[in-house]
């Protein structure tokens, strides 16, 4: 008998018994909302460089160079041509007073060519201003890209030149529009037009209908907004309701004033009527950074959070759990309210890895930078690079389905590999904490059983933290895979696989209510998911021994 039972006996009360209870990995992704002792045992206090897959959690992708250069990009913009062989990728990079737009898709991992657009010697142009709105457009026969900073002329390119666009350029020119041109600031393509926001005003201009070219027409929304400021954003989307499905456009104000028009031809009142006006807080950002399509909908970054514009439209601002944002609203609050007036605020839709990406910078243009990320097939949040192993993001796009990014100094190729350009990447994950399926009884916790499915050594920093406690891990254990022989091999040995399961125990300590479980490492050139983990321990009573 051991002494802990013979103690037990002596108090004539039988010995705490040892239970198991598994606990699913944390899927749920990271919850800022709810209080510690209220959180569902699925979800993260906090969760940085991993991934919320549906039912396991793994390391996020790694970055590969895709092109250098010296400066700070902080646009990148993706051009597809009518034969995908001819799709190239674009970067506006700040290097002192020098700004330049360069192509970066063709450099192989080297260094870019000369500028296209500005530079040392004002290619075509002088870049003054290197953060770009941008609009791709097409006629059936053609295809164009729009660029427009509110400092410059216009910039056009059809695929083999770039145009410096005024009221009398050839082949291409903007007519009857806004004195200077350099005030356009924002533009997006709606109903088979082209439209543009003048910079500071609330004056909307746009084209003939199949014209990416010609003569502009003045649309001044600003009898209609009843908070003042300024146009910031024109945004599309589609609503499906009992009228059938629509396409409207919304002008947004630096105000969070939305006004929603719906049809083609703004000088035609049988085909244009306004059809919504509703608030919603201050956007950050302007132009194509402060939202994002996403389906039939659209995302804004704004005080509110991260809001569909369908949903904000439906409901009061109080209504917070409507926000995409709403299980992290009070850290994406936090991090607006102290981080708001920076540039480098970007969202973007990465269809193909079922990510979406809100880039938040911490320093001006984003040279340093951290990202929330959720996952579309499940709504799960996490945050890359917040407290170790950042990217740095200043800017991200879409190009041929796989995700980009700048950095100082160069442009990355995103979500690839298993390092950083062969840097290790440093994570951290805080499960929410569990009560163990009893939620009354104080437990003695002694051991924890982690399965981890891998390909190598995976060293990992492990500690469970008691009844709401945020110490930091003080045990740093190495865990191994087994040794076998790979799938395929001759028979009459043993049968392995390349992806095999840690499930190791580990000794904890601590006595309380609820425990959660901490874990630390850093991986290189390995994968590794964690799929769940027991947890060990003996019960008592309300106090613990009774």
């Amino acid at each position: 008998m051991s002494a802990q039972s013979k103690a037990a006996a002596r108090a004539g009360r039988a010995a705490p018994v040892s239970s198991s209870y598994p606990l699913q990995a944390p899927t749920g992704g990271l919850n800022t909302r709810d209080a510690l002792a209220n959180m569902p045992e699925t979800d993260c206090v906090l969760i940085d460089n991993l991934y919320c897959q549906p039912t396991w959690v793994e390391i996020r992708g790694g970055s590969l160079t895709l092109a250098t250069f010296t400066g700070q990009p902080l646009t990148l913009m993706a051009y597809a041509a009518l034969s995908a062989a001819n799709n190239q990728m674009f970067a506006s990079v700040a290097n002192g007073a020098v700004n330049s737009i360069y192509r970066v898709d063709n450099a192989g991992g080297g260094a870019v060519g000369a500028a296209v657009v500005g530079g040392a010697g004002n290619t075509i142009q002088q870049v003054t201003n290197p953060n770009f709105d941008y609009a791709q457009y097409g006629t059936g026969s053609a295809e164009v890209l729009w660029l427009v900073n509110g400092s410059d002329n216009p910039l056009l390119y059809d695929g083999t030149t770039w145009y410096s666009i005024t009221t009398v350029s050839v082949p291409y020119a903007l007519t009857g529009g806004p004195t200077p041109l350099t005030s356009l600031a924002s533009v997006v393509v709606y109903k088979q037009r082209v439209w543009f926001i003048q910079k500071n005003t609330m004056n909307v201009w746009y084209l003939p209908q199949a014209q990416f070219a010609g003569a502009l027409t003045q649309l001044n929304v600003g009898p209609n907004f009843k908070l003042g400021g300024y146009l910031v954003a024109a945004i599309t989307v589609s609503i499906d309701n009992t009228a059938g499905t629509n396409d409207y456009i919304a002008f947004l104000s630096n105000q969070g004033e939305v006004i929603m028009f719906q049809g083609y031809d703004p000088a035609n009142v049988a085909t244009w009527q306004m059809s919504a006006h509703f608030r919603i807080g201050a956007p950050v950002g302007s132009g194509r950074d402060c939202w994002q399509k996403m389906g039939m909908d659209a995302l804004i970054i704004c005080q509110d959070g991260f809001l569909l514009l369908s949903e904000a439209m439906l409901t009061d601002r109080d209504q917070t759990r409507n926000a995409v944002s709403d299980k992290v609203r009070l850290s994406v609050n936090q991090n607006i309210g102290l981080y708001g007036s920076l540039n480098g605020w970007q969202v973007l839709l990465y269809p193909a890895g079922n990510k979406l990406i809100f880039n938040v910078p911490t320093s001006a243009n984003a040279v340093t930078s951290f990202q929330y990320v959720m996952n579309t097939l499940t709504g799960a949040w996490q945050t890359w690079g917040q407290y170790a192993s950042p990217l740095n993001a200043s800017c991200w796009e879409n190009f041929n389905n796989l995700l980009y990014y700048g950095k100082n100094g160069s442009i990355q190729q995103g979500d690839y590999g298993l390092s950083d350009n062969g840097a290790a990447i440093t994570w951290s994950v805080k499960q929410a904490f569990s009560y163990c399926g009893e939620k009354s009884n104080i437990k003695r916790f002694t051991q924890a059983q982690p399965f981890l499915q891998t390909n190598g050594t995976v060293n990992v920093s492990l500690s469970l933290s008691i009844d709401f406690d945020n110490s930091m891990p003080t045990q740093s254990i190495p865990l191994s895979v087994g040794q076998g022989t790979q799938w395929g091999s001759q028979w009459g040995s043993f049968w392995g696989d390349a992806q095999q399961i840690i499930k190791n125990w580990i000794g904890v300590q601590g006595a309380g209510y609820a425990g959660a479980l901490f874990m630390q490492g850093s991986t290189e050139n390995l994968t590794m998911k964690w799929q769940m983990t027991n947890i060990m321990f003996e019960t008592g009573g309300t106090f613990y021994g009774k």
